[in-house]
């Protein structure tokens, strides 16, 4: 697996590989050593859907005409 950016939880049992390069894409997460979620495969492109799990943000596809209304602005 490519080296990526890591955080560890304070107790040391949960580990997050992230990737700025696909917005902060969730590469892999254990706990305990065991996968939580699927990890990236490296033999796939790079891309957030490959990836364990990739964020929506700023918003996804729950939203009418992919519009966000805050305070009267689009």
């Amino acid at each position: 697996m490519p080296t990526f950016p890591v955080i560890h939880s304070p107790c040391g049992k949960f580990e997050l590989h992230y990737s700025p390069e696909t917005g902060g894409s969730i590469m892999s997460f254990t706990a305990g050593g065991k996968d939580v979620f699927r990890p990236y495969d490296p033999a796939t492109p790079l891309a957030p859907l490959n990836t364990a799990s990739f964020p929506l943000t700023p918003y996804s596809n729950r939203i009418i005409n992919g519009q966000l209304h805050v305070g009267g602005t689009v």
